[in-house]
């Protein structure tokens, strides 16, 4: 069996849009589509499971939330 790990390109993307979006709600539609795209262009490419997208949406937007909370 293969062991996958979460997309760390899509782990970035959705940390990043998730900072943008907190301090420019304004461009949060716009970053989270950016951020989405990024996660299917890796399934697309076929370097990532859909699962693994998943992963590291979930590891970006948790790290953000994290990183917020302890810094405010």
């Amino acid at each position: 069996d293969k062991f996958s790990l979460p997309s760390g390109h899509t782990t970035a993307a959705f940390l990043m849009a998730s900072l943008l979006a907190h301090f420019y709600p304004e461009v949060t539609s716009l970053v989270y589509l950016w951020a989405s795209i990024v996660g299917l262009s890796r399934v697309l490419l076929g370097v990532h499971y859909p699962s693994d997208i998943v992963a590291g949406a979930l590891l970006g937007l948790t790290i953000a939330f994290m990183s917020i909370n302890i810094l405010a």
